[in-house]
């Protein structure tokens, strides 16, 4: 395997059919690009160095309506067509940018979660839009197993997006949460990370939550 010892990898993510894709900065200094598994278990291998690469993916997302379309964030936006075999740059992204989530239904239609609010782009990361939370940290941002994207609005808690309009699920008070995962066989129950690494779960769609581990 690749990954053993210390190496940190800021970037993770995961397709409809079990595939696992990772980026981040081997132990031994530098950028990794991407790599990628067959699933939990499985052995790592290089899969390219991006665009301009080796890459550095912070923010990475696979798309639900096509497990070839890999999106990541290093110095633009960044798509793979092709399993993350070969990558382009599609367009600079929204400012601030913090995590990156593919929609359903539609391999290039893609959110994002910026220190500005929830941005929206439908051409592949070229262009975007701002579609909520103007003004607001949205620090995490997923779609779930049913299509229903879920974002973290800083100060306002965990939202789900209903049509163009934000609504809200629960306060979650005192944490910010960096990153959100589902169930992919049952969206009501999730599994989200704070900015204190603590590991928080919710059996109810987020509606309530406790520590995964007492």
């Amino acid at each position: 395997m690749i990954s053993e010892g210390e190496d940190d990898f800021m970037g993770f993510t995961a397709g409809v059919d079990g595939q696992l894709f990772a980026s981040g900065h081997p132990s031994t200094g530098g950028n990794i690009g991407v790599i990628g598994s067959v699933g939990p278990g499985g052995d790592w291998t290089h899969l390219s160095d991006g665009a301009g690469g080796p890459v550095d993916f912070h923010a990475m997302t696979v798309s639900p309506a096509d497990a070839t379309t890999i999106y990541g964030s290093f110095r633009g936006i960044q798509v793979s067509r092709d399993g993350g075999r070969t990558w382009e740059v599609s367009g600079p992204g929204p400012a601030e940018l913090i995590d990156l989530s593919a929609a359903a239904g539609d391999a290039g239609h893609l959110y994002a979660g910026t220190m500005r609010g929830l941005f929206e782009s439908v051409d592949f990361g070229r262009s975007w839009q701002s579609i909520g939370a103007a003004g607001n940290p949205v620090t995490a941002v997923e779609t779930s197993a049913d299509g229903t994207l879920h974002v973290f609005v800083a100060g306002q808690g965990l939202q789900r997006l209903e049509g163009q309009n934000l609504v809200a699920v629960s306060e979650i008070e005192n944490q910010v949460l960096l990153h959100i995962g589902f169930d992919p066989d049952d969206s009501a129950n999730i599994v989200a990370v704070d900015a204190e690494s603590v590991v928080i779960a919710s059996m109810d769609g987020g509606k309530t939550w406790s520590p995964l581990v007492p």
